[in-house]
Formats: structure tokens, C-alpha cells, sequence
């Protein structure tokens, strides 16, 4: 009877530190994720402010109209 005692408290401290490896890895990946998220945000406003300054650039030199540079 003992026996199982000790295989199941065994059992249970093995179980114990996997839940926390487990949850150390999860809050790993969530600030991972919240970092990478971030970064995609800003390099989305960054594309966005070059397309815009691209586009200000090209309309500053370029007639629609007559298709010829200005």
C-alpha cells in the first residue's frame, strides 16, 4: 500500500512541475506573440507612411491627364 503512495505522490510532483514548465512556455509564447504583434503594427504604419509619401512624390511629378512627367 505504501507503495503506491509513493508512486502516486511521485506521480503528482512529476505533474506538478510539468503544469509549470507548461506554464512558463505558454507566458513565453503570449509575450512573443505581443511582441511580434507590436513589431507587425509598426511596420504596417511604416509601410503605410511610405506608400503615402511615395504617392505625394509621384503626384508632384506626374500629370494623370496628359500621362507625361511634369
Amino acid at each position: 500500500m505504501l507503495d503506491n503512495y509513493e508512486r502516486l505522490v511521485g506521480r503528482l510532483m512529476d505533474l506538478e512541475t510539468k503544469f509549470y514548465e507548461l506554464q512558463e512556455k505558454y507566458h513565453t509564447l503570449i509575450n512573443d506573440y505581443e511582441s511580434i504583434k507590436d513589431s507587425y503594427e509598426k511596420l504596417k504604419e511604416e509601410h503605410e507612411a511610405d506608400r503615402l509619401r511615395h504617392r505625394n512624390e509621384l503626384g508632384t511629378r506626374y500629370d494623370p491627364f496628359t500621362s507625361k512627367q511634369a
